[in-house]
C-alpha cells in the first residue's frame, strides 16, 4: 500500500511521531498492488489519527485501506477484508493495511 504524502501533512506528521488528534478529515493518493493487480488513487473520505488510539478509516462499514485502531472491530464492520488471520481473536480493525489483517506487527516506512 502507497500514500502520497504530499496529500495530507497531518497523517504524515502523525506517521512521523506527532501527538494528534485529527479526526474526519480525506485524505487522497492511497494505491495498492497485491498480487499484481494495481488499485488506486483512491481517496479517504473520513480518516482518524488520535494519538491514544491509533489511525483507522471512519469506523463505521469501512476499513478497505487503513484500520490500525486501539480496539477490534464490531460486529457491524469489518465486511470490506481480504484476509483476517484467524488467531488472535478480535484481530479485525487492529492491523489491518489495504484489506489484509495479521497478527504479526506492521511495519511502515515514511520517507
Amino acid at each position: 500500500m502507497r500514500w502520497a504524502a504530499a496529500a495530507q501533512a497531518s497523517l504524515r506528521a502523525f506517521l512521523e511521531g506527532a501527538q494528534l488528534d485529527v479526526t474526519g478529515t480525506p485524505v487522497a493518493g492511497f494505491s495498492k498492488t497485491v498480487f499484481g493487480v494495481y488499485t488506486g488513487p483512491y481517496t479517504i473520505s473520513e480518516l482518524h489519527l488520535r494519538y491514544l488510539y491509533g489511525l483507522s478509516e471512519q469506523h463505521l462499514d469501512s476499513d478497505v485501506w487503513l484500520d490500525l485502531w486501539f480496539a477490534a472491530d464490531t460486529a457491524a464492520t469489518g465486511q470490506h477484508y481480504v484476509v483476517v488471520e484467524a488467531t488472535p481473536a478480535g484481530l479485525q480493525g487492529t492491523k489491518c493495511l489495504a484489506g489484509y489483517c495479521r497478527a504479526a506487527p506492521v511495519w511502515m516506512l515514511v520517507r
